[in-house]
This record gives structure tokens, C-alpha cells and sequence, in this order.
């Protein structure tokens, strides 16, 4: 435990509750019944499936607790440079991290929804690491970034001599994911033509490679995603109504940003401190003004933006400090500020005095705290250090809503 303390001890304070029961690691040591896991702190992870190498069991446990607390990366558990973390607190979020592992431990497909961005391929990445498939590939397919001409060869493979230019025979991705998980990014935009391939794939387990009619059994978990609507789709006749229910077995909903305000500060304050390490940049802290500013910003590109603006403004910036106008915020994309009642408005002549410059003081402080956090009064209250049992009585004195 010294050198989990340690380790600890070198990130910021926020933390998630991670394993949730004692599990052995070596003789005369153990991981504490309620280890705290710091959001980011993807180098304790490291350390501990490093320890856990021969005590299957806690490996487990380790990988629970990952998943649990939002700290999550690409299939090795270090992560590369620029890739999107899940981290997330917010109940929309907890739904997500429910139904990862819930979903983990069948071989039924999964379709995962959302908007661009969102982290929907990590989704799929985090059930594959808590599937029985594990030890095998993961391989991801953007069903919209190849020309129609090529995605049959790239899914299925093809024979030497299939097309001009086949000189070698290939294998495709599906036939490559044998063992594993074969994941179909976009799903919808795959050509009609070749949604019947993949059906068959699908009922039967079998392909065959363009240019031969030998089938080759093929034994991989599916994952599809999707940022459009797949039943819009079948109705209109762009999408094969067989292939959406084969697909369409188990589903999750991976929510985008603006739908995640408590989750924000938390977000900015891990990929801040991501993007200094892997930039070498000095370390960065974001202003008041500019972490409001990122708040009432309705992030059309989801933690993908995110990312990239954070990234942006820690290289730009000329202090310590990130103010708004490092990230460059598309004022468009801003979303304006809830109209103030009027009984917030400052004091006038002829007024109490003092008392009622306090109460307006800290009326209008709560008022903007609950503001930014959506109404959420948990987060509101954490915000003015103050309890939440306090907070709600000051808003019933005060006569502010919930």
C-alpha cells in the first residue's frame, strides 16, 4: 500500500470509489476495501494489473473497478496520445458503465447510439476488455471511410485474380476478428448491396472472400454504432429491417456532452492535466471565467472537441492561466444565459440596508451556482461549500425554486 500512496499522492484530489471488496495481491499485502481510484490516474491502473499478473481473480477486480469509476483507455489500459478517456459521473453515464457490464459477458451483438463523438467506439472497446473474447483481436471498421468499390473486399477479403489489382489473395477485417470482436463504426452507412453479406455473417457465422464461393466459418462477437437513426433508416429503405433487428439485440445509449453538465469541470480538469504530460507543456489551470465559459458551451463535437480545444489552448497559452480566449469557442455554439429574476436585482435607494444587500448577494450567488450546474443542487452546493441540507434551506428562505 506505500506505493499505491505514493502514487496517489501525485494527482489531483478528485477520486472515485473503486474496488468494492478485499482481494489479495501478494502474501502480506491487500488492496484496502474501499481503494480510491484518482479519475485519470491511468499509471495506478497500470501498476496494479501489473501486480495482478498471476492472481487472475483481482486482475478482475481491477479491471471492475476501472470501468466503474470512469477511468478508462484503449485496450492496453495506458492509453495514446490524443485518445478520449471515459470518465463520467452523471446518472446518464453510470447507465452507460451498467450496461458495459452487463453487456460484457454475452456474445449477443450490441448496437451503441449516440452523436459523433460521444465515445462510442470506446464503449465497444470496454465490453470487448470485459469479454470472454479478451485475449482476442479488436478490430474496428468505419463502415463510412472507405469507397463504396472497396468495403466489400475490406469486410469479407478477397482471392488473387478477384479484381484487377487483387494480386494477393487478402483476408478481410470480419475474417480477422476471429477470436474476438469485430466492431462496425457507422453501421448505417453501409452500402445496401452489402447489408446482406453481412446478415449471413451474422445468422450463419460464415463468409466468403470476394472471388471464391468457399465459406469460412468466422467466430467473432459484433458491435455495431450508429449516430443516425437505424429505424428512420429502415423505413425509408436505406437499411435492411432483418440486418437492424439481428444487430439491434442489445442497446446503450452513449449520451453527448451538453446532456453531461455535471460532468464537465471533471472532464476539463483530467484532459487539462492529460494534455500537459503528453505535450510537455508546463502545468495549466483554467480560470473561473473560462471554466463557465466551457460549461454554457453546448459542444457540438462532443468530448472529441473537447479534447481538441483543451489541447489547443494548454499549447497557446501564454501563462499558466487558460482563459476563454485560448479554447476559441464558437459563440454560436454558446448557449445564453438564463434571464435573472428581478428580485435578484442590485439594491435600491431607500433599501434596509446592509441585511438586504447580503440577502441579494447571496441570492443571486445561488441562484448563478444552480444556474450553471443545470439546477442540480448537489453540484451547486459543492460549488458554494456548502452542505446540501444547508443549500436547500437557503433556497426555501430565499423563495428560489427547484
Amino acid at each position: 500500500m506505500k506505493r499505491m500512496d505514493k502514487e496517489r499522492g501525485s494527482f489531483p484530489e478528485q477520486y472515485a470509489e473503486g474496488l468494492g471488496r478485499t482481494g489479495q495481491v501478494d502474501e502480506g499485502k491487500t488492496i484496502s476495501k474501499k481503494l480510491l481510484v484518482p479519475l485519470g490516474a491511468v499509471k495506478l491502473a497500470e501498476i496494479l494489473l501489473a501486480a495482478c499478473v498471476n492472481h487472475e481473480d483481482v486482475a478482475d477486480q481491477v479491471r471492475d473497478a476501472i470501468v466503474k469509476s470512469g477511468l478508462h483507455t484503449s485496450a492496453a489500459g495506458t492509453g495514446h496520445a490524443g485518445e478520449p478517456v471515459m470518465v463520467g459521473d452523471c446518472e446518464a453515464m453510470k447507465a452507460v458503465f451498467k450496461a458495459i457490464r452487463r453487456f460484457a459477458v454475452t456474445n449477443a451483438p450490441v448496437l451503441i447510439t449516440g452523436e459523433s463523438g460521444t465515445g462510442k467506439e470506446l464503449t465497444a472497446l470496454a465490453i470487448h476488455e470485459r469479454s470472454p473474447f479478451v485475449d482476442g483481436p479488436f478490430i474496428a471498421v468505419n463502415c463510412s471511410g472507405l469507397p463504396a468499390s472497396l468495403i466489400a473486399s475490406e469486410l469479407f477479403g478477397h482471392e488473387k485474380g478477384a479484381f484487377t489489382g487483387a494480386v494477393n489473395r487478402r483476408t478481410g477485417r470480419i475474417e480477422a476478428a476471429n477470436g474476438g470482436t469485430l466492431f462496425l463504426d457507422e453501421i448505417g452507412d453501409l452500402p445496401l448491396e452489402l447489408q446482406g453479406n453481412l446478415l449471413r455473417f451474422l445468422q450463419e457465422k460464415t463468409i466468403e472472400r470476394v472471388g471464391s464461393i468457399v465459406p469460412l466459418k468466422v467466430s467473432a462477437r459484433v458491435i455495431a454504432a450508429t449516430n443516425v437513426d437505424l429505424e428512420a433508416a429502415v423505413a425509408d429503405g436505406r437499411f435492411r429491417r432483418d440486418l437492424f433487428f439481428r444487430l439491434d439485440v442489445l442497446r446503450v445509449r452513449v449520451p453527448p456532452l451538453r446532456e453531461r453538465p455535471e460532468d464537465i469541470e471533471v472532464l476539463i480538469q483530467f484532459f487539462v492535466q492529460q494534455a500537459c504530460q503528453e505535450l510537455g507543456c508546463q502545468k495549466r489551470l483554467v480560470t473561473a471565467r473560462a471554466l463557465n465559459a466551457l460549461k454554457l458551451y453546448s459542444w457540438p463535437g462532443n468530448i472529441r472537441e473537447l479534447i481538441s480545444k483543451i489541447r489547443r489552448g494548454v499549447v497557446m497559452a501564454e501563462g499558466e492561466m487558460l482563459d476563454v480566449a485560448d479554447f476559441e469557442l464558437d459563440g454560436s455554439s454558446l448557449a445564453a444565459p438564463s434571464q435573472e429574476p428581478s428580485s435578484f436585482a442590485a439594491p435600491q435607494p431607500g433599501s434596509t440596508g446592509l441585511a438586504d444587500v447580503r440577502q441579494d448577494a447571496e441570492a443571486r450567488a445561488i441562484f448563478e451556482a444552480l444556474n450553471r450546474h443545470h439546477y442540480n443542487v448537489s453540484a451547486a452546493a459543492k460549488e458554494l461549500c456548502i452542505s446540501r441540507t444547508t443549500m436547500y434551506k437557503r433556497m426555501s428562505k430565499l423563495d428560489i425554486s427547484h
